[in-house]
């Protein structure tokens, strides 16, 4: 039957980690870790490791819509964790490492966050913060052992939650300026 429709399923935003993997998989990805140190990827191996996120959160007790911060510079782990957290039907919060302490505990404990990545550079603004922290259940080093341990199971084999293409898929915050930060939920 001729439905008239230009494509037959929805539009997710996992389509884009697959469409990169599918057509420019050896494009290389290069990230400079605080410390200097270099890491080499590409989309085929983001993707990847995509998928062994979104099955490492769906372990971790995360569901459909609830919230996985990030307190990141740009490399190729967040951006896999974002697809990740996508993929396995949750919202990524990106935070932003530039605000005020005060600022930073309203955001997370308003959008409710339950798994907070970051990367070591920030251990010691997580530590100030933890106590304060009311949602987060799980906290994980991007650039360390425990983020390899908490991937380094999963073995991509997941497909992607799918629900419909306006549930929400992304959160940000403004700075503040003008009260408290205001929350902006992405379809």
């Amino acid at each position: 039957m001729y439905s008239g429709t230009m494509q037959d399923w929805d539009l997710r935003v996992t389509h884009l980690i697959d469409y990169a993997a599918r057509e420019h998989g050896s494009r290389e990805i290069v990230t400079r870790w605080a410390d200097g140190s270099i890491e080499r990827s590409n989309w085929s191996g983001v993707a990847s490791e995509a998928r062994r996120m979104a099955q490492a959160f769906v372990g971790l007790g995360l569901k459909p819509g609830e919230r996985v911060a990030t307190f990141a510079m740009n490399h190729h782990r967040h951006l896999a964790a974002w697809y990740g957290a996508i993929g396995a039907g949750g919202v990524i919060h990106t935070v932003n490492v530039r605000l005020f302490d005060e600022d930073l505990i309203y955001i997370m404990n308003h959008a409710e966050d339950k798994v907070l990545l970051y990367d070591a550079q920030f251990a010691p603004v997580i530590e100030r913060l933890k106590p304060h922290l009311k949602t987060v259940e799980h906290y994980v080093v991007f650039d360390s052992d425990e983020y390899a341990a908490l991937i380094g199971g999963q073995d991509g084999n997941f497909d992607w939650v799918w629900g419909d293409e306006r549930d929400p898929c992304m959160l940000c915050y403004t700075s503040g300026t003008t009260g408290n930060p205001k929350g902006v939920l992405y379809q």
